[in-house]
């Protein structure tokens, strides 16, 4: 079996700036320290699929099961992740940081509660979670970082925003 991870947002400005290195990594590991080892039982499908959500605002984490008619070759979850433990805003420049750490853990919880439902044993699972953890906290590649030029731009639209609410404040006094 194989696993496809990605994020899909419906929430506009509430989504995870994940790096593609680490969504390899993470689908990597689980693939070759869990599906390809352990059959499922009585799953027939193909590809594990699971969607990374966040609807902003939910305090815990939690899984949707989604049921495809494809003839089952997918298994597949959405995993709605707390964005106000992930995610902190910084509002001096407009920058998001997130916390990675915190983030592996609140995916891991819900693939657990997934795996372990298919009898895949959560020792394992934990394992697997740990090696993901001791790269990405060793690892320069997994610092999020925010480019200069992202940076930038998020300094300017600031900056714009500001002499908009400036004119405002111009125009009603007069």
């Amino acid at each position: 079996m194989e696993i496809s991870i990605t994020g899909n947002y419906t929430v506009p400005n509430f989504n995870f700036d994940l790096e593609i290195a680490y969504l390899n990594l993470l689908g990597d590991k689980i693939e070759q320290n869990l599906l390809q080892k352990f059959l499922l039982p009585k799953v027939k499908s193909e590809e594990l699929e699971i969607y990374i959500c966040t609807d902003g605002k939910s305090a815990e984490s939690y899984i949707q099961k989604i049921s495809k008619t494809d003839k089952g070759k997918f298994l597949t979850f959405y995993f709605w992740l707390s964005y106000p433990k992930i995610v902190k805003q910084i509002n001096e420049n407009m920058s998001v940081e997130m916390d990675l750490v915190v983030f592996t853990n609140e995916f891991f919880a819900c693939l657990k509660q997934v795996l372990t439902h298919y009898k895949i044993d959560e020792k394992l699972i934990t394992q697997t979670q740990q090696e993901i953890l001791d790269e990405i906290t060793t690892s320069e590649t997994y610092i999020f970082k925010i480019s200069e030029q992202e940076t930038a731009w998020r300094m300017g639209r600031k900056l714009a925003l500001e002499e908009c609410k400036s004119k405002s404040n111009e125009i009603v006094r007069t």
